[in-house]
C-alpha cells in the first residue's frame, strides 16, 4: 500500500509520538478538552471563550494546535501516498513536505491573525480571533489521530474509508471555523472587507499553494 522506499519506522514512530502527547493531554488537560467540547452546544460560546483564558488553558491550546498540525500533516502524507499522487517523489520527502505545510499553515494563520489586529491597535482582538480560529482544531485532533491510526493499520478499504473520512472532517471543521471567525469579526465591529482579507489571505491562499505543490509533485 506504501511505496517501497517508505522507511518502515516512519509511520509507527510518528504515531507513537502523537499518542504520547495525546496521553499527556488526557492525564493533565482533559477537563479543558471537555470544556471545549461542551461549548459546541453553547450559543454564547464565542463570548465564553474569553472567560476561560487561564494559563493552563493556554497550555492546552498550544498542545492542541501542535497535535492538530501533526495529525493533519500525517493524514496528508498518508493520503498522497495511498492515492498515488507523489509519482516518483521519495516518500520521506513527501512526509517532510506534508508536515512542513501543515505546521506552516498553522503558523501563517497565527501570524496573520495577530499582526493584523495589532497593527490596528487592538491586541485583544488578535487573541480573540486566534481562539476562534483554532477552536475546532483543538477538538478535531483527537478524531484525526484515530483516523491516522486506522489508515496505518487497516487494510486497503479500511484505509481508504479512514483517509476520506479524515479529509471530510478537516473540510467540515474548516467551514465551521470560518463561520465562527466571521461572527467574531461582526461582533468586533470590523467591516466585511477585513473578513474578506482574512479569508483570502489565510484560508484560500495556503490551500491553493498546497494544490500547486501536489500538482508539482
Amino acid at each position: 500500500m506504501l511505496p517501497a522506499d517508505t522507511p518502515a519506522y516512519l509511520g509507527p514512530a510518528t504515531l507513537l509520538l502523537l499518542v504520547g502527547v495525546a496521553v499527556l493531554v488526557r492525564l493533565r488537560y482533559w477537563g479543558h478538552y471537555l470544556l471545549h467540547l461542551s461549548l459546541l452546544r453553547d450559543a454564547r460560546s464565542i463570548r465564553r471563550m474569553e472567560l476561560e483564558a487561564t494559563v493552563k488553558m493556554e497550555v492546552f491550546n498550544s498542545m492542541g494546535d501542535i497535535l492538530f498540525a501533526l495529525t493533519c500533516g500525517y493524514l496528508i502524507w498518508r493520503s498522497v501516498l495511498f492515492f498515488g499522487l507523489q509519482e516518483s517523489v521519495p516518500s520521506i520527502r513527501v512526509y517532510l513536505l506534508a508536515m512542513a505545510f501543515s505546521a506552516g499553515y498553522v503558523l501563517v494563520r497565527f501570524l496573520g491573525l495577530h499582526l493584523g489586529p495589532l497593527l490596528l491597535g487592538d491586541g485583544d482582538a488578535a487573541r480573540t480571533l486566534w481562539r476562534q480560529e483554532e477552536y475546532s482544531a483543538r477538538l478535531v485532533w483527537l478524531p484525526l489521530l484515530l483516523v491516522d491510526i486506522t489508515a496505518t493499520y487497516s487494510g486497503v478499504w479500511g484505509a481508504r474509508v479512514a483517509l476520506l473520512s479524515g479529509l471530510a472532517l478537516i473540510a467540515t471543521s474548516s467551514l465551521y471555523t470560518w463561520v465562527r471567525v466571521g461572527l467574531t469579526f461582526l461582533g468586533k465591529g470590523y467591516r466585511p472587507f477585513f473578513f474578506f482579507l482574512y479569508f483570502c489571505g489565510l484560508e484560500i491562499v495556503p490551500i491553493l499553494l498546497m494544490l500547486k505543490v501536489v500538482a508539482f509533485l
